[in-house]
């Protein structure tokens, strides 16, 4: 039996993760054990006056530092004390590499909402913002990297196809701009919100819609002086049942749209599949309950050669919980992640890559379209 800590291997699910939605909540949960939250948090000022907090795991890294820094973009309602933020936090320090997550607007404890922006789908000009701050502070880092997850990962991948070039010229190349993000991984990115809140109509996916739109609320009502929309808005999005709803009396009016599909057609990151120019691996699960594989766009990453998709028959969402005894708290992708941005600090990214972009519907254990 290969080991668990073996990236190398193929995804073979724990035997208490044989379903999308338990592979999820044991890849969310990362039972029994709950790491503390620890290490640094760093307010960082937006250009509009707004806020978001980085957590450094260990220290926040001096100017001559010199290590990678991996950084972590959480899916919606989610912050750097998420449990599964917390273990890759943890695996990716472990593995030699600085981390950092990203707690966005409204999201983290004590990331008060201050302007007339809350927390969107997309967010190109923060994301870019904040690696900006990175660069600048650290401007001998080896490399930066991206790794985001879920909604996370739908903001990085906008991002990586519009803004990841530095405001300030390249020394080495007058005229060009450097990229800010060196390679990235996606990680259960739903791709396309108009898809996916088709999806959410359906079956037990209702159920998951109404779970998200909750914690959203928290933040209208932090925001509740700050927005640009009516009274009878505000209220219609604090008594939303579904997220589409939500959108649909909050984010759209906030951002000058007519509806709700024209903010996911602007937000989803579908559209952005063959413009990703630095290495980028992107993994999705057959099973996952939230995401439907029909919205990832399998032909356009397989075109583009900066990319390798990996889909697994099984995962779940932010799962791939995997191991071989008790209740492991080990994520597959995690290992993965690490993997291939070693790879790519080896200046190999494209072995890291493997044979580009291809699909499989096999069965596990040789579930893979590419193996690392």
């Amino acid at each position: 039996m290969p080991s668990e800590s073996d990236p190398s291997d193929p995804y073979r699910p724990h035997p208490l993760s044989r379903n999308g939605h338990l592979a999820s909540f044991f890849g969310y949960a990362k039972l029994p054990v709950r790491l503390t939250a620890g290490g640094v948090r760093e307010p960082v000022r937006l250009g509009d006056g707004g806020q978001v907090i980085l957590h450094w795991w260990s220290v926040k890294p001096s100017a001559d530092e010199t290590r990678p820094v991996v950084l972590l973009i959480h899916g919606i309602n989610n912050s750097s004390t998420t449990p599964y933020l917390q273990h890759t936090m943890q695996t990716i320090e472990k593995a030699g590499f600085l981390s950092v997550t990203l707690n966005m607007r409204g999201h983290g404890h004590g990331n008060e909402v201050s302007t007339p922006r809350i927390y969107r789908a997309r967010a190109d000009d923060d994301v870019k913002h904040v690696c900006e701050h990175i660069r600048t502070q650290c401007p001998r880092i080896a490399a930066l990297y991206g790794m985001g997850f879920s909604m996370g990962a739908n903001q990085l991948i906008c991002f990586l196809a519009t803004s990841n070039r530095s405001s300030a010229p390249s020394h080495d190349s007058p005229g060009s701009s450097p990229r800010l993000i060196d390679a990235a991984v996606s990680i259960s990115n739903p791709f396309d919100l108009t898809a996916l809140n088709e999806h959410f109509k359906h079956g037990i996916a209702r159920a998951y819609t109404g779970l998200i739109a909750q914690p959203l609320k928290k933040i209208l009502w932090q925001g509740r002086h700050q927005l640009p929309i009516s009274r009878e808005q505000f209220w219609r999005g604090m008594l939303s049942m579904s997220v589409r709803n939500f959108d649909t009396h909050v984010q759209v009016p906030s951002m000058g749209l007519e509806t709700a599909d024209e903010y996911y057609s602007i937000c989803s990151s579908r559209q952005f599949a063959v413009s990703i120019d630095v290495p980028t691996l992107v993994v999705n699960a057959k099973d996952d309950p939230l995401v439907p594989i029909y919205a990832v766009p399998v032909d356009q990453l397989r075109k583009n050669p900066h990319v390798t998709l990996l889909v697994t028959e099984r995962g779940g969402h932010i799962g791939w919980h995997t191991g071989y005894s008790g209740i492991s708290q080990h994520s597959w992708t995690d290992s993965m992640a690490v993997k291939f941005f070693k790879k790519h600090l080896q200046g190999d990214a494209e072995q890291a890559l493997g044979s580009k972009a291809g699909l499989t519907l096999s069965p596990e254990p040789s579930n893979l379209s590419a193996k690392l």
